[in-house]
């Protein structure tokens, strides 16, 4: 939405408004709640005729009911007013967000666009104002029909118990479709009686216009008394404004603009110049470039960018300032010295500042930065500096006319990247085990000793299929600390604080917490727990056992936890405490299988082969105890679960393999971590917020360093290896008979390896040629590929004896990214970006300023 955007008709708006109603009633129907609809998350399908809406990001999909405590709060200018005020969320609050999008398409306008939050708060969250109520001068804006004026007043209801479904909206909608279409029909060939063609031309035109035509004009449209289709048109216009008694100076007046434009004589050829073809789209001029001026245009982005980031590589390396502007016209200020951030930060900016054109550049080597970090979560600096060596030079070569074939200039330069990758390979070696050793990479990553040895510490206890997690402590403590738990946890705590107070008198109570120790029964279900009745077979049978238990449900009434509560304060059953099961839709399924799969237990639920009515003491599962509070809950296993472990985690394991999808693997590598029970938090802590920020972008950088290097091994640090590598390239490319440009694109690569090391003396105030050239000539006559420059030391020496030691899946990663993007842009032969006017547009229509293109990603 926007002032640039483009008019949607009636049957556009209420087309898509069924779509989007379709998804959210399907969802509801499943007791979802998609706690996030806005423009933004709906993608069109041009492809399609009609073109047709998706709805998609479901991030804050949750199950029926959301409580404030476990979710995040939705996206402003959408959002309903129990969201607002921090209340309970649910399937009403969808609705409210749709009517807000219907509204957005007919006013081609974002929802409270000039308000600050403050202001929205305290507009829809207290006194259940809405966007029509607030910009249309007390009313729904005329533009909208009738029908949708009416669905939007009933779904923008401030009781959400009142308000209208989704499935009521999609039935309304598809009937006001139907009934649309049967009367065009009739109207057109019915009534017509066979309508010449001049006629049925003119009816579609007026009905493309939206004006609904009187009985009197439809007789007048299929007589033949009019010689043409626009003064048809116009008749029938001037009809149904006599039959409405609507007084109009001249009805063709309002139709003469368009109607000359479509029925005017045929142009001759050329007459109208050169054919855009982004209009057809609906967009306005767009920028091509060819040639050199489409790679210059590339450049001046990718060198700006990479100018900034490559100051922050090495143990001497510096920090950037980002600037951040906020609602109210307040700046936010970044200090960063993460390479991928800055990169993405600067190409999200630059298309306001220079121009589209060189913005673009600017997003190719932020796409390069964020793949880098995607694939080992490390070495986005290294990877600017390769790449931005490897495109320049590359042009220069391309620039020769002996080398100027840019085929064989890729295929050389992507042979030389798969030898230097397999001569890496070969250099690594695994890493040495205990805390020192995982110190060593952390502080190459982090830059700091004491992160380096509180992350050392906290993967020391969890392993590398462990999970660190990295927050803000809450606590007011000076110093980070990190926090291990042992045993399944999950983020979830007791139905009610009463099961912590119930069993007060007991010696083992804790404040706070609901602990059952000893052997634990737990009763895992699928869906909800509805009637008391249902868990009388499993509270027999753990009294039958004698065991605590503990019930995981997808959601329980009211009514059974009072049942379980009394049961336990009159002393009949044996302790029990009630949990929501962990995670969201199937996530939460699979989790219960995790569980079931180690304690050995049965899911049970109307879908499994056992209901929860006939639950037997075989269907429960067993544990050595089980502390809840209130947001936390910790299973620790039997001893003789071990082997029932070891084997669901090799199943994950080989799931993790075989997954193609990051946010798939993210997953089951955490499903992993919580199984194997090795969690870590590492709460941070700062004088300001911006170091805080910084450390928590240092600690990540250095998780990801850290599962990189005990998974892969590790190299010597600070580019010696990349350099040991190009002297390797250097031997192999003598003696092969390839053509010059295939040649010229091998030594690019040969070239560029050096850089890493050549940026790190630089930014430590060395001499980055003589540091380069000295490590050579010392790794050439020592035959040590470990020998380079030590930064902090200011001389050459050993670097793994140093401590000085490089994840070799980062750096294989480095070649390979910066090898691949550079090989895409030396093929590059024209550029196409659009203009600064649509460029701001895009940037207005996604709500941030400067993102006129995608975030790491290509044009």
């Amino acid at each position: 939405s926007g002032p640039d955007s483009v008019d949607l008709d009636s049957k556009a708006v209420h087309a898509f408004a069924l779509d989007i109603a379709c998804g959210l009633a399907y969802m509801h129907r499943h007791y979802l709640i998609h706690g996030d609809v806005k423009s933004p998350n709906v993608l069109v399908d041009l492809r399609s005729e009609p073109p047709t809406a998706k709805l998609c990001d479901f991030g804050h999909s949750a199950s029926r009911v959301v409580p404030r405590y476990q979710r995040r709060m939705c996206t402003f200018g959408w959002a309903s007013p129990e969201s607002l005020r921090d209340d309970d969320i649910s399937t009403p609050s969808d609705v409210w967000s749709w009517a807000c999008i219907v509204w957005e398409m007919v006013n081609r306008e974002i929802p409270w666009r000039m308000c600050s939050h403050s202001e929205m708060v305290a507009a829809v969250g207290m006194c259940g104002l809405h966007p029509g109520r607030y910009i249309g001068n007390g009313c729904i804006n005329a533009k909208m029909s009738p029908l949708l004026k009416r669905m939007t007043e009933r779904c923008w209801v401030y009781n959400p118990g009142h308000r209208v479904t989704m499935q009521r909206c999609v039935k309304a909608l598809r009937r006001y479709r139907d009934t649309t279409i049967r009367r065009c029909e009739k109207n057109m060939w019915t009534l017509f009686g066979g309508p010449s063609l001049l006629s049925c031309t003119a009816y579609s035109f007026c009905f493309s216009l939206g004006i609904e035509f009187s009985p009197v004009a439809v007789n007048k449209l299929g007589s033949s008394q009019f010689s043409d289709a626009p003064a048809t048109a116009a008749a029938a216009a001037e009809s149904t404004v006599e039959a409405s008694g609507s007084v109009v100076a001249d009805p063709w007046d309002v139709l003469k603009p368009s109607t000359e434009a479509l029925f005017a004589a045929p142009l001759p050829p050329g007459a109208l110049g050169a054919l855009n073809p982004t209009a057809l789209r609906g967009a306005s001029e767009a920028i091509v470039d060819f040639g050199a001026d489409a790679r210059d245009s590339l450049l001046r982005g990718l060198n700006l960018v990479a100018d900034a980031v490559k100051v922050t590589l090495g143990p001497q390396g510096r920090n950037v300032v980002l600037t951040e502007g906020g609602v109210s016209d307040r700046t936010r200020v970044k200090i960063v010295n993460d390479g991928a951030t800055i990169a993405k930060d600067m190409a999200k900016r630059l298309n306001i500042q220079v121009g589209s054109k060189d913005a673009i550049g600017a997003e190719i080597l932020a796409a390069a930065a964020s793949k880098s970090e995607v694939s080992t979560g490390d070495g986005t600096s290294s990877t600017a500096v390769l790449t931005q060596y490897l495109i320049n030079k590359g042009l220069q070569v391309m620039g020769n006319s002996t080398t100027s074939n840019a085929v064989e200039v890729k295929k050389g330069l992507e042979s030389a990247a798969n030898d230097c990758v397999s001569s890496l390979h070969e250099m690594a070696h695994p890493l040495k085990r205990g805390k020192e050793a995982l110190a060593q990479i952390a502080a190459v990553s982090t830059g700091d000793a004491e992160m380096a040895r509180i992350l050392a510490t906290a993967f020391a206890h969890v392993g590398y299929e462990g999970e660190v997690t990295v927050e803000q402590a809450r606590d007011g403590s000076d110093q980070d600390t990190v926090e291990f738990t042992d045993g399944y946890t999950f983020d979830r705590g007791y139905e009610s604080s009463q099961f912590a107070t119930a069993a007060s008198d007991r010696s083992d109570w804790k404040p706070g917490q609901c602990v059952l120790e000893g052997k634990v029964s737990l009763l895992l279900v699928e869906g909800r727990i509805e009637e008391p009745q249902d868990i009388i077979p499993a509270l027999k049978a753990a009294t039958e056992a004698k065991t605590p238990l503990l019930i995981l449900a997808d959601e329980l009434s009211p009514a059974v936890i009072r049942t379980v509560l009394l049961s336990v304060m009159s002393g009949q059953v044996p302790r029990m405490v009630c949990v929501k099961s962990p995670g969201y839709g199937v996530e939460r399924t699979r989790r219960l299988e995790d569980l079931a799969a180690a304690t050995g237990a049965s899911v049970v639920g109307e879908r499994r082969l056992k209901r929860l009515h006939e639950a037997e003491e075989t269907d429960l599962g067993t544990a050595s105890s089980v502390s809840v509070g209130k947001s936390r809950t910790v299973i620790k296993f039997t001893e003789d679960s071990q082997e029932r472990v070891d084997a669901r985690a090799a199943q994950l394991r080989a799931e993790i393999k075989q997954s193609t999808s990051r946010y798939e693997r993210s997953k089951l590598q955490s499903r992993l971590a919580s199984l194997k029970g090795g969690v870590a938090a590492i709460r941070i802590t700062g004088d300001s917020e911006l170091v805080v920020r910084d450390k928590g972008l240092r600690y990540e950088d250095g998780i990801g360093a850290l599962k990189a290097a005990m998974k892969g091994g590790v190299l010597p640090g600070g580019g010696a290896a990349l350099l040991a590598a190009a002297g390797a390239l250097e031997k192999g490319v003598m003696g092969r008979e390839e053509s010059p440009s295939w040649t010229a694109g091998y030594r690019l690569l040969v070239e560029a390896l050096p850089r890493v090391m050549w940026q790190i003396a630089e930014n430590s105030g060395a001499d980055g040629d003589a540091v380069v050239e000295r490590c050579g000539e010392v790794q050439r006559s020592s035959g040590n590929p470990g020998m380079g420059y030590n930064a902090i030391r200011g001389r050459l020496e050993d670097l793994p004896s140093a401590g000085i030691l490089d994840p070799a899946l980062v750096v294989e990663s480095v070649v390979r990214v910066a090898s691949a993007t550079a090989a895409s842009v030396l093929l590059t032969e024209a550029l196409v970006a659009p203009s600064g006017s649509d460029a701001r547009m895009i940037s207005e229509r996604s709500g941030l300023p400067g993102m006129g293109l995608p975030a790491g990603g290509f044009m």
